[in-house]
């Protein structure tokens, strides 16, 4: 697996599976027993590399090289096949409804996902529809919605590398 791969070689639908040593992704790390501390999407749209994520701010789009140099995050990037993301214009579509969510789920990044970590009790949304109803994200829920994990409401950044390691629909480059 290749890390930080060049802008020219990304393609809409990648999975960037990110790492940082800032705070707040140190922190992400100790409480998700995770190497990674971040996940995001990659999107072009109008000839331009995007990254569309969950942040702190919520939901929303960004150019890749200014992403790049605002997080300076070590990030994979797993490429889904066909059955994955079967239209990348979709994908893309699905994804940008997102942007305007400004609900980012700090309890779940805090107490829920740490409680869940350590004790194997999960204290957030039960099932799919409550998720959506309570419509907070964080990077891996929103991730996980994306590419349409299984159980995405239950995602770290951790997780989302492991199923996309156990995936033959995933490649890393």
């Amino acid at each position: 697996m290749k890390t930080n791969v060049e802008e020219k070689d990304l393609k809409s639908g990648d999975l960037l599976i990110c790492s940082t040593n800032r705070l707040l992704g140190r922190m992400i790390k100790k409480v998700s027993k995770s190497k990674y501390s971040h996940t995001a999407q990659v999107i072009k749209a109008y000839g331009e590399i995007l990254v569309i994520e969950a942040q702190r701010e919520g939901v929303n789009v960004i150019n890749f090289e200014t992403w790049r140099k605002k997080y300076n995050y070590n990030y994979l990037v797993a490429r889904p096949d066909k059955t994955v993301v079967k239209d990348t214009t979709l994908f893309a579509r699905n994804a940008l409804s997102k942007t305007a969510l400004r609900n980012y789920d700090i309890k779940a990044l805090f107490i829920d996902f740490p409680i869940y970590i350590y004790t194997g009790t999960w204290r957030g949304p039960k099932n799919e529809a409550e998720a959506l109803m309570e419509n907070k994200w964080n990077c891996s829920t929103f991730t996980g919605w994306c590419f349409g994990f299984k159980e995405w409401w239950l995602k770290s950044p951790q997780n989302i590398y492991e199923d996309c390691v156990k995936s033959e629909h995933f490649k890393f480059l």
